[in-house]
């Protein structure tokens, strides 16, 4: 599969299974979406550890790990203090862009719909394009626009 594709996204469960283990270790890239509260800063650091276990085990290391926050709002006192503490303890990963708060994409996701169709000039939809903007040119795929 990987001569005909440049980028291949499969998205698992937040656990760590049998199927997510085999996902992990097909995959070159780790992409963790994390919502800007505490309880997502703790989850993030147990999967860390759960990283760390399986490099251990099967000597596997991923190319590149990106981190990037879902559902911001600025607004929000708890969201402002998670992404400091996002920037201080994981910067290495932490991607620019952040995804903001925008009811389009529940919306959209209702009708099952992609954000791009339903509201292509949406807050949502334009930081979502920022996200594969970011991550394409971090990993230097030209994903055609």
């Amino acid at each position: 599969m990987k001569k005909n594709y440049d980028l291949i996204v499969m998205d698992a469960s937040p656990s760590i299974g049998l199927l997510n283990l085999n996902a992990i270790l097909s995959s070159n890239d780790l992409i963790i979406p994390v919502l800007a509260d505490f309880l997502s800063y703790h989850g993030l650091k147990i999967l860390f550890e759960t990283l760390s276990t399986i490099e251990e085990d099967f000597s596997f290391v991923f190319e590149n790990i990106f981190i990037f926050l879902n559902r911001y709002n600025e607004s929000h006192k708890i969201c402002r203090r998670s992404k400091k503490a996002l920037e201080t303890h994981y910067a290495k990963y932490l991607l620019k862009t952040v995804v903001r708060q925008d009811t389009k994409i529940a919306e959209a996701t209702s009708q099952g719909t992609p954000v791009f169709l339903f509201s292509p000039s949406s807050k949502g939809a334009t930081d979502i394009q920022s996200l594969i903007d970011e991550i394409s040119q971090s990993k230097g795929v030209d994903h055609g626009g």
